[in-house]
Formats: C-alpha cells, sequence, structure tokens
C-alpha cells in the first residue's frame, strides 16, 4: 500500500463490519485514489479496484441505513440532526 492509494494485490479486510467508521472512510478515500491512478495510467480500472470499491459502497450503505433506523427508533425523524 502506497501512502495514498491501495493498489490491486495489497492486503484488503475480509470482513468490513468490524472496521470503525473512521477506518471505513479511510480505506473508501484509498480506494477512490486508487481508481483515479488506474484511469489515468490504463483508462480502466482494475476489476479487483471495483470489486473493493462496491464492497465498501455497500457497507457503507448499510451503515447508513442502519443509523437512519436507530434515529428513528429513538423517536427523531429521519435525517435530522443528532
Amino acid at each position: 500500500m502506497t501512502a495514498s492509494s491501495l493498489p490491486p494485490n495489497a492486503p484488503f479486510p475480509a470482513d468490513l463490519t468490524t472496521l470503525s467508521d473512521t477506518r471505513l472512510h479511510v480505506l473508501n478515500s484509498l480506494l477512490h485514489r486508487q481508481l483515479d491512478l488506474e484511469y489515468q495510467r490504463a483508462g480502466s480500472p482494475d476489476r479487483e479496484t471495483e470489486f473493493r470499491v462496491d464492497e465498501i459502497r455497500q457497507e457503507l450503505d448499510r451503515r447508513d441505513a442502519n443509523d437512519l433506523l436507530r434515529r428513528a427508533s429513538n423517536g427523531r425523524p429521519a435525517g435530522a440532526p443528532v
């Protein structure tokens, strides 16, 4: 892994659900930087990078949905500030 991106051959967590929100967002940033590099160098992304970006997106979406449900169950309207 370089300082600012996550190449397709770099280790990647098997279970994203165990990561903190901060670590998940850092991985998301690294992967998007990697996508940018791949588009610049090869004109298209590596399949592994695409797969990883999709995995991260799904986990972030899952966490957002859970957060909205948790807020709604506490009597706050979904999307209301904490």
